[in-house]
């Protein structure tokens, strides 16, 4: 079955400000994959969030900020699966109750992401593909996504690469001592 169809195949994505909390009891999102047409969606979506950041002024319409936020959220429901260590039960209308606008940003950008880079693990058996030409791989070589994917040994998003610009009106943090660590 195609991942974006199989309602089993999904992904977690945990905030950087939660990094520091044990896995076990992390709070994360859980992912489906996203198809092409929504994957392409989804990456002009993310263009047009860093075109508005590009140019936000203090007197930008909010109206503007408003629709766009609002875009955010709802590709975000499409994809949600689920969430753990919430405190609360999943519902994906809660979303803009338990985020700010900026987690909503840093979690598009890493569900994105991770819907496009990482290979689910049981479809990672270390074989060359029926079609496949030439040497293969050793079986114990790093698969491309767990060359190019932080933190490829768990399933959890964990890259703190990922800059989220601040809302209008907001004032840009500094980076923190995690985001410096990031091993890349």
């Amino acid at each position: 079955m195609p991942l974006a169809l199989s309602p089993s195949e999904t992904f977690d994505v945990a905030l950087d400000l939660d990094e520091a909390i044990p896995e076990s009891v992390r709070p994360t999102f859980e992912f489906r994959y996203l198809s092409s047409r929504a994957y392409r969606a989804r990456v002009a979506l993310l263009d047009r969030v860093e075109a508005f950041y590009a140019q936000a002024t203090p007197d930008q319409p909010t109206d503007v900020y408003e629709a766009l936020t609002g875009d955010i959220y709802e590709s975000l429901r499409h994809q949600l699966a689920g969430w753990k260590n919430l405190g609360r039960s999943f519902d994906r209308a809660d979303l803009d109750d338990i985020l700010n606008d900026a987690e909503a940003r840093e979690l598009l950008a890493k569900a994105t992401r991770m819907s496009r880079l990482q290979v689910p693990e049981k479809n990672d058996s270390g074989s060359p593909s029926p079609g496949a030409t030439g040497d293969a791989a050793p079986v114990d070589a790093p698969t491309t996504a767990e060359a190019t994917t932080p933190n490829a040994d768990s399933k959890t998003a964990t890259d703190t690469s990922s800059s989220v610009p601040p809302a209008p009106g907001e004032t840009p943090s500094a980076p923190s001592a995690k985001g410096a660590d990031s091993g890349s």
